[in-house]
């Protein structure tokens, strides 16, 4: 309606943290707060452009969807390795990088918390799953 236009639920301000935290913190590669901002207001968003920060563009990051189609997995996959190579790209000791691989790997191996488990059923090795994200941990390896 006409009379809440000119309410002001977020702040410009507040909306630029949201997009650093999203981008710079959550790895969020797909920079989604101007379309967001697009939808929501018919307008561009006023701030910066993150096209030489981002891995992908908006435009790429639909090509890949589409070569990946329905599997969802090797779409989260493929983002999240391109993540880690942003991550990674300008420091000159790379420390922890190949635990930020296996870590996304691991993460993409799985449809959902029930294909981890049947997996580990079927290896018949002590596993349990560990998170929202069906991550499976050697119990044995623990030890």
């Amino acid at each position: 309606p006409d009379y809440v236009t000119d309410i002001e639920l977020v702040s410009m301000e507040e909306l630029h943290e949201i997009r650093r935290i999203w981008v710079f913190e959550k790895h969020e590669i797909e920079d989604a707060l101007p379309g967001i901002y697009w939808d929501a207001t018919g307008e561009e968003f006023p701030g910066v452009d993150l096209d030489d920060v981002l891995v992908l563009r908006a435009d790429d990051l639909a090509v890949l969807r589409d070569i990946c189609g329905d599997d969802s997995l090797h779409y989260e996959l493929t983002r999240g390795l391109l993540d880690v190579e942003r991550q990674y790209r300008s420091m000159t000791r790379r420390a922890g990088l190949f635990d930020a691989l296996e870590k996304t790997v691991r993460r993409c191996y799985f449809d959902d918390e029930e294909d981890a488990v049947e997996h580990a059923r079927r290896r018949s090795l002590p596993f349990e799953v560990v998170g929202a994200g069906a991550e499976v941990v050697n119990l044995d390896a623990k030890r």
